[in-house]
């Protein structure tokens, strides 16, 4: 059974016996939020016109990740560069897709412990053979061993984007245009949110 898109991402993303993120957690938090605006382009309730986020089918389906970010869509107005979502979701994303997915059972939330409870809330799986999955099929996907889908293929590109997979240039190429677009903006975002913490 697939997740979500983001759900994914977050799996392939963090390790399953830690619940750590395996790479930069700056970068998946900015391709996560990608992830997001992804799940909302696969079901048709967003477009991106000339590499602005437009609403197609503004109602809620009940989905609370994907509710929330198509409502702060409609109330800040679309017409935004993918850019500029990816870094307005960004910050809560990964705690968002989290509780979804401790909803489903497939992680649990540990809290950091110790007088100071510094430290990054982790997300460890409950089920690692269940956890690993998308990762295995993303692997099977960049070997080019079977067959790659939308999902599967943005999976993969924001993947690469966060530094999780080599670049995978051939899906990539190969996406609709509008997934390519978010990708596009999302690694805009990436190079942007890079430059500001440089200087």
């Amino acid at each position: 059974m697939n997740h979500p898109l983001a759900d994914e991402l977050f799996l392939v993303g963090h390790d399953e016996y830690t619940g750590k993120p395996t790479g930069n957690a700056d970068v998946l938090a900015s391709a996560l939020a990608g992830a997001v605006l992804g799940e909302l382009l696969l079901d048709g309730r967003l477009t991106i016109v000339e590499g602005r986020v437009a609403v197609q089918a503004a109602r809620a389906y009940g989905e609370k990740v994907t509710d929330a970010a198509m409502g702060e869509v409609c109330r800040q107005g679309d017409r935004l560069p993918v850019r500029h979502w990816v870094g307005y979701l960004r910050h809560d994303v990964r705690d968002v897709v989290a509780r979804r997915l401790v909803a489903t059972g497939l992680v649990r939330r540990e809290q950091p412990r110790g007088l100071a409870r510094r430290g990054q809330t982790r997300y460890p799986a409950y089920d690692p053979q269940r956890y690993a999955e998308p990762r295995r099929r993303l692997a099977q996907a960049m070997a080019g061993q079977g067959p790659v889908d939308a999902q599967l293929a943005t999976l993969a590109a924001l993947a690469g984007t966060a530094g999780l997979v080599a670049d995978p240039a051939r899906i990539r190429e190969n996406l609709p245009w509008v997934l390519r677009d978010l990708v596009s903006g999302v690694d805009e975002a990436v190079r942007v949110q890079a430059l500001a913490t440089a200087v």
